[in-house]
């Protein structure tokens, strides 16, 4: 980056409203985005849509291994099975029967089910992994937006405060050349028109600011009233950003669209399970059996076995075909949705780089203006002290002023968003560095242990 700077010159106040608590916090952009990524509700939600898709992965996992079932049977009415009884007997005692069945099995062979299962929760714990990344970034670039706005709001105030100034001091000035007979009553009234609407705007600016001030406690994770200090000023460093650098890295950065490719992996594993459903299902098996008249009595019966089960849905009226066609559907949809992702991350990157090209070259233009119409304005002031001038042509002097400096604000503002705007869109990491992340996942590392090798370091304190 180049080290050219221009900041605002200007003598700002702290704005304050009596509704404020005494104790205020002191944000700048790096505090703002520290508080956002950690309190964040959004973030929070991702967070845990990660944690569920671990924990089916673990589902799908422990699905391979031993289950250990155990059934109980409690009845209670005439046994004519029983030794020397007879059911045509009138009387037959009641009698209570208790049965325990213990049942250990264990897959041998499923057609491949479980392992395609397994990889699909595989990949969506993938994806979930970068769909926090992104979320992480989004939020970043929204509270970024957030607080660039309340200073260019804070600006804005700026500059209708100097308006009312310098209108105040017209309008002084003007009611004693009106005392003198130099100026027509019109002047006063044109004049003090113009204060009002200029006080107007400034009521609004205030609410404005306290609105942006409550977008970015909402972000951070704050109750929106919550009293916030931002002493910091809008201001411009040029950058030396190459388009096409950008679009090489968002294209092996941008978590979202990695997050599609993975989603590609998870239908084509959906697909393979749907057909292992059409294979044989083999268990190993072991059970114990006993019954008796008491709990723990096996006088009725004790018998235990091991074996082999197997199933085998030879025929289904084609459910197995039909869900497998919608799956290879889906894979195709996901396949589109991966290349059409591609594109719109190409077209996002241009578009913000494109805005931030801009909006530095009307913070130039626009600085000159600011330049220009303050001469103006002072020209207009001068010419009508000396009586060679119209009010007229002070008042639109004045509102020439205004728009010239809204404008710069209002450039300086475009372009610092943008600049967060291309971050997002190129992909730059929060916490997780995507090539990284990719490379130790095909390396054969798990999840866990890809994060971990991805992190790019805490978020400063």
């Amino acid at each position: 980056m180049a080290a050219l700077t221009f900041v605002l010159g200007m003598n700002f106040f702290n704005v304050a409203f009596a509704d404020e608590e005494p104790e205020v916090l002191s944000v700048d952009l790096e505090k703002s985005i520290y508080f956002a990524l950690k309190n964040n509700p959004e973030i929070e939600q991702s967070r845990q849509e990660r944690e569920s898709a671990r924990w089916q992965l673990s589902q799908a996992r422990r699905q391979s291994g031993f289950n250990v079932n155990y059934t109980f049977t409690g009845e209670r009415g005439k046994n004519s099975s029983l030794p020397n009884e007879d059911e045509n007997i009138p009387g037959l005692p009641l009698r209570n029967t208790f049965n325990h069945e213990f049942r250990i099995t264990f897959p041998l062979y499923r057609g491949g089910q479980l392992k395609n299962l397994r990889r699909q929760r595989e990949f969506a714990l993938n994806e979930a992994d970068l769909t926090l990344e992104d979320t992480k970034q989004s939020i970043r670039s929204q509270t970024a937006n957030a607080y660039y706005d309340i200073l260019r709001c804070k600006y804005t105030i700026y500059i209708y405060e100097e308006e009312m100034k310098t209108l105040q001091e017209h309008l002084s000035r003007s009611t004693i050349q009106y005392k003198e007979g130099v100026v027509a009553r019109s002047d006063i009234l044109a004049t003090s028109v113009a204060l009002a609407n200029s006080k107007q705007r400034w009521t609004s600016a205030r609410a404005d600011y306290k609105k942006a001030l409550a977008t970015l406690n909402k972000l951070m994770g704050f109750p929106a009233e919550n009293p916030l200090i931002v002493d910091e000023e809008l201001s411009y460093t040029e950058n030396d950003l190459i388009l096409t650098d950008c679009l090489e890295y968002a294209e092996q950065n941008r978590p979202d669209y990695f997050s599609t490719l993975y989603a590609v992996e998870q239908a084509k594993y959906a697909v393979e399970e749907a057909k292992a459903q059409t294979r044989p299902a083999v268990d190993a098996v072991a059970k114990r059996n006993t019954e008796g008249d008491k709990f723990f009595k096996t006088n009725n019966l004790n018998s235990w076995g091991i074996g082999i089960d197997v199933s085998w849905n030879i025929f289904d009226n084609g459910v197995t075909d039909a869900s497998v066609k919608d799956l290879q559907a889906k894979l195709k949809s996901a396949e589109s949705v991966a290349k059409n992702k591609f594109e719109t991350v190409r077209l996002e990157v241009y578009e913000a780089y494109t805005d931030l090209k801009a909006a530095e070259e009307n913070i130039k233009t626009s600085g000159i203006a600011v330049s220009e119409a303050r001469e103006e304005y002072d020209l207009c002031q001068l010419r009508y002290i000396e009586g060679v001038g119209t009010n007229l042509d002070v008042m639109y002097a004045q509102d020439k002023l205004s728009e010239a400096r809204t404008n710069y604000s209002d450039a300086l503002y475009s372009y610092n968003v943008a600049i967060y705007t291309l971050e997002k869109s190129m992909g730059i990491p929060v916490d997780n560095d995507v090539p990284d992340y990719v490379a130790a996942q095909r390396d054969g590392k798990n999840s866990d242990e890809a994060l971990k090798e991805s992190e790019i370091g805490s978020t400063p304190e």
